[in-house]
């Protein structure tokens, strides 16, 4: 039985990513497929667009056979600790034999390369990286500029996301011993970070930018069809658009209520961050806004966004640094499955080395303290996720314990 691994936001779920599934299958000739997904809040620090079992539902109506979500913690984290956390969830299962990614590179060979340097971090290219920052640019561009140096590859492909990601899962695997074996797939057509819809394949960041516009009907010309009427009857009942804008006044609040000290223990607060944060909040700015008033060479935009996220959500530097040490997940949370995939959780309830949650309620007596810890986390993120939501009223909205496993 082989079963392929992929890493994902499905922010929100679209051709795209149905065409991934579809390549890896065949290319890996695959017989199941299993999605390591973000939760409800992803990895550039904001909330996903649609809420998890909504993503969960079109990836199994799309060719995935099993979602697994990837802790808030990490869902949330760096580029780094995203993928070494999905990667040792992988791992975690017993069951999947190699992980497929999408890159503009579209040749394992180079992904292999750079992943190697990472991992290795040879003197030279721990020099060259001393040596940039001391310019006073920001560390992943001082990264790229060491690797560029000495792999030769081109910039563009060392800077750009998806390839980013494939690193860091290669790294990973290096990182843990992992007997996971690798595939990426060329990515078709529409760019990571393109703004503009011009055929049935556009990227998740284009889909969100016309919904935010309200230009809905544009937007689902790039989701498979049976998407298109979920996300109409979330979005027509009010349960999404969730952005990150929405979060302002939960900001805003958070920030007036802690001290300074305390925010300095934030997630991602680092080297005085907590004192520009305090200089916005005069100012009543939204959370977009904060994020432009405290970029500088030294904070990309995204840190920013996940420091604001992390600060909002009570995410703190010591609890983060006790998953991590303690293997990062503390369990396989298991969003979704299909019926007829139904054997895949009998397999990795024989061979998983975390625990399997796939009815929260029963959480209490499966998981350890620790376990728990990061649990509760989850279920307090998803409180405050369906008090985003437009629909004001929240007993039609989905919590922890109301919202069932997806089963199609």
């Amino acid at each position: 039985m082989k079963i392929t691994g992929i890493v994902s936001e499905y922010n929100p779920f679209h051709n795209g990513h149905k065409f991934h599934i579809e390549k890896t299958r065949k290319e890996t000739s695959s017989d199941f497929i299993i999605a390591i997904m973000s939760g409800n809040f992803v990895q550039r620090g904001e909330p996903a667009i649609f809420d998890k079992w909504t993503r969960t539902k079109c990836a199994l109506l799309n060719g995935v056979d099993m979602v697994i979500e990837i802790p808030l913690y990490f869902a949330t984290a760096s580029a780094e600790f995203f993928s070494e956390c999905a990667v040792r969830i992988m791992d975690s299962t017993g069951i999947i034999d190699t992980i497929s990614f999408g890159s503009e590179a579209g040749k394992i060979e180079y992904i292999e390369k750079v992943a190697d340097i990472l991992y290795n971090e040879p003197e030279e290219f721990k020099n060259i990286i001393k040596e940039e920052l001391s310019k006073g640019i920001v560390f992943p561009s001082a990264r790229s500029k060491a690797l560029e140096k000495i792999t030769h590859i081109p910039k563009d492909i060392l800077e750009n996301p998806n390839n980013i990601l494939g690193i860091e899962y290669l790294k990973s695997l290096k990182k843990i011993k992992s007997n996971i074996k690798a595939s990426t797939i060329k990515r078709e057509q529409a760019h990571y970070n393109s703004k503009t819809i011009e055929s049935t394949i556009a990227s998740a960041t284009a889909i969100r930018e016309y919904i935010k516009q309200n230009q809905i009907q544009k937007a689902l010309y790039a989701v498979p069809e049976n998407c298109k009427r979920i996300y109409s009857e979330n979005l027509n009942l009010g349960k999404s658009p969730v952005f990150a804008d929405d979060l302002s006044h939960f900001l805003n609040y958070k920030i007036i209520m802690s001290s300074p000290e305390y925010i300095s223990e934030i997630s991602d607060i680092t080297e005085g961050l907590e004192n520009r944060i305090y200089k916005a909040i005069s100012e009543n700015y939204t959370f977009s806004q904060m994020c432009d008033f405290i970029k500088s060479k030294r904070y990309t935009y995204t840190k920013i966004q996940r420091a604001l996220l992390h600060t909002v959500l009570d995410i703190k530097k010591s609890d983060t640094e006790e998953f991590i040490d303690n293997g990062f997940s503390q369990y396989i949370r298991v969003l979704g499955f299909r019926r007829e995939a139904s054997i895949l959780l009998k397999e990795m309830s024989k061979k998983s080395k975390l625990p399997i949650i796939t009815n929260i309620k029963n959480a209490n007596s499966i998981l350890n303290e620790r376990g728990l810890k990061m649990l509760e986390k989850e279920i307090q993120s998803t409180d405050i996720y369906k008090a985003l939501s437009p629909n004001k009223n929240f007993s039609q909205l989905k919590t922890e314990y109301s919202t069932p496993m997806v089963m199609i």
